[in-house]
């Protein structure tokens, strides 16, 4: 550290102890909580684009479930409305599970790396806490 920085001369004089000022971690400690809330924001506005979605999906499958009620369905759509409310229940249960391990990461300790290596390690498809069936997924053309 001792030669880098904005402040590893000042008026043509070295710091000559190797260790960086009180100015210079504070400004250091200060720029990494910034990235740290902007890394944060980011995280709610993703937790918040999942939620849309999934509300938008809601929203389709109501506005199916009303037409499919409108008149007397055949039992090709009896299946696909089915399939469509399970898909749904399925994603918003999954949605409910990232929103709690989010909310643990956004209002616990910056510096508790296990709880967010916790949530990293539960985030994917694949965890057996997942209430995702990815072969339903696949069945159904949704996951590749």
């Amino acid at each position: 550290w001792m030669q880098y920085g904005p402040r590893a001369i000042q008026m043509g004089v070295h710091y000559s102890s190797g260790y960086l000022s009180r100015d210079d971690a504070a400004s250091a400690y200060h720029y990494d909580l910034l990235q740290h809330e902007r890394l944060m924001a980011i995280c709610r506005k993703f937790m918040k684009k999942l939620s849309d979605a999934n509300g938008a999906l809601l929203r389709h499958v109501d506005s199916l479930m009303k037409h499919a009620l409108s008149f007397e369905a055949d039992k090709d759509c009896a299946v696909i409305l089915t399939d469509a409310i399970e898909c749904q229940k399925m994603l918003s249960r999954e949605l409910f599970r990232k929103q709690s391990s989010m909310a643990r990461v956004l209002d616990g300790d910056i510096y508790d790396l296990k709880e967010l290596a916790k949530c990293v390690n539960l985030w994917g498809f694949s965890n057996k806490e997942s209430f995702v069936d990815i072969n339903f997924l696949k069945k159904h053309g949704i996951l590749v």
